[in-house]
């Protein structure tokens, strides 16, 4: 791989509510990769991407297309709960693997998938994109050059009144997303992980079903993360909230961040430095504008150089997320499993 000019590459899902099937293809050609081949069981969809990318290879059997020995890297782009069952198959066919967030929806599927990885020798790594948002790189910056102080806090919220199938149907189905968590709590426990990279202790979760009944995703679920350094980090994510909260907002013993309400993305910085107080606003921008994800896979598989989202970070994430649905099912706080 060291010295191929070129990552050849395919996608399996090319599903049409978000178009992501699309926008990871112009994202790899972005890096120089070579777009190669598009999987899925829907054939309006590969009508869909022969239109999209003109002479690009499409299959409706995942077996036909990882049987393909020019392929180097596969992206699983489809429900999450096949997340795990696909990208262990894309391992064992020789070919390096991304999934789409979030990398699974059980810490037994993520520790597979990390093993599979391992024993393979080959990349496996989750799409955190949003590792990269303006905010999230500003907010990391602030706490390397200690204008935090010692974070003890971090909530992370989303949250609408809008059905869960508003962005697919499979989405609002419990066995097929993996939970109310599993979107974009993806990114929070991620987040959560960066901000307070400490040991997890503990989990309690509640959920809220009281809005949505045809569907069996919650309406909300909220879980607090407990640090075994006394820390502590919300997670929130709801279909039913009329009114908005902060995206993100972190505290520490000098000073704390929130982002700004409003239509513009801006973040409010305030610490105590020499006594004095310091408060400003920061403008930031989206993932989209800073970074292009696959960058950094090229540099990896091509040059050696060191892979920034690593398996061991994503299945920390999942162990969260899952301890917070048995949290909630169960109605106790439970313990974070963290090997």
């Amino acid at each position: 791989m060291e010295n191929a000019k070129k990552i050849r590459c395919g996608v399996i899902g090319y599903g049409g509510t978000c178009n992501m099937g699309k926008s990871h293809g112009k994202w790899m050609i972005k890096s120089g990769m070579e777009f190669a081949a598009v999987c899925d069981v829907n054939r309006e969809r590969l009508e869909i991407a022969r239109k999209d990318f003109p002479g690009i290879a499409v299959y409706d059997s995942v077996a036909a297309m990882l049987a393909r020995p020019d392929l180097d890297l596969i992206t699983v782009i489809t429900p999450h709960f096949n997340h795990a069952e696909l990208a262990l198959q894309v391992l064992e066919s020789g070919k390096h693997c991304i999934v789409e967030k979030p990398m699974a929806v059980t810490l037994e599927q993520a520790k597979a998938m990390e093993d599979k990885s391992r024993e393979t020798g080959l990349m496996l790594t989750v799409y955190q994109n949003r590792r990269w948002d303006g905010w999230y790189q500003e907010a990391r910056k602030l706490i390397a050059e200690g204008k935090l102080g010692d974070v003890f806090e971090a909530e992370f919220f989303w949250g609408d009144y809008i059905s869960p199938a508003s962005w697919g149907e499979w989405r609002a189905d419990k066995a097929r997303a993996g939970g109310t968590l599993f979107d974009w709590g993806a990114h929070m426990a991620d987040w959560l992980l960066g901000i307070i990279p400490d040991r997890v202790r503990s989990v309690r979760a509640t959920r809220q079903n009281r809005v949505w009944n045809e569907y069996t995703i919650d309406d909300q679920m909220c879980a607090t993360v407990y640090f075994e350094s006394g820390a502590v980090g919300r997670l929130e994510v709801s279909y039913i909230s009329c009114q908005p909260k902060p995206l993100f907002r972190i505290t520490g013993t000098k000073g704390a961040i929130v982002q700004v309400p409003g239509p513009n993305k801006e973040m409010s910085v305030a610490y105590v430095e020499d006594g004095k107080r310091v408060e400003y606003t920061v403008a930031y921008q989206d993932h989209e504008h800073l970074h292009n994800y696959y960058d950094h896979i090229a540099a990896h598989l091509l040059r050696g150089e060191e892979l920034q989202v690593k398996p061991a970070q994503c299945r920390q994430a999942i162990a969260i997320l899952d301890t917070a649905e048995k949290s909630a099912e169960a109605g106790v706080e439970l313990p974070v499993p963290n090997e």
